[in-house]
């Protein structure tokens, strides 16, 4: 359940790894990772939870350099979202632990979103 208090905190993508190992360290699990596309950005949000708290994050991806590196290092969990937004979006997701190749969703246009 949202509340007006929910924190959507900004994060650079090259540290997302480095955070996501860390919440996951400490019990924290992977909610979700979506897309959300903006004019000149994909912008992908990243929640995780721990004891019903979620953390929140937001990578604003520039629409010339898609890139995003892969957190399945830290949770194996991540390879469905990393495929589904390599898919939908066209984002390069680097280092991916399974990586379907652009082949994990079926859509009648390539990166229709």
């Amino acid at each position: 359940m949202s509340s007006p208090d929910t924190v959507i905190e900004e994060l650079e993508r090259e540290r997302l790894p480095e955070v996501a190992a860390e919440l996951c360290g400490q019990g924290y699990r992977l909610v979700q990772m979506m897309g959300n596309p903006r004019e000149e950005t994909i912008n992908v949000i990243v929640s995780f939870d721990k004891n019903y708290q979620l953390k929140n994050y937001r990578i604003r991806i520039p629409r010339n350099d898609l890139v995003l590196p892969s957190i399945t290092g830290a949770t194996l969990a991540a390879f469905s979202y990393e495929n589904e937004l390599s898919d939908l979006f066209g984002i390069k997701v680097t280092d991916l632990a399974i990586d379907y190749g652009g082949k994990f969703l079926r859509t009648k246009v390539r990166h229709p979103l």
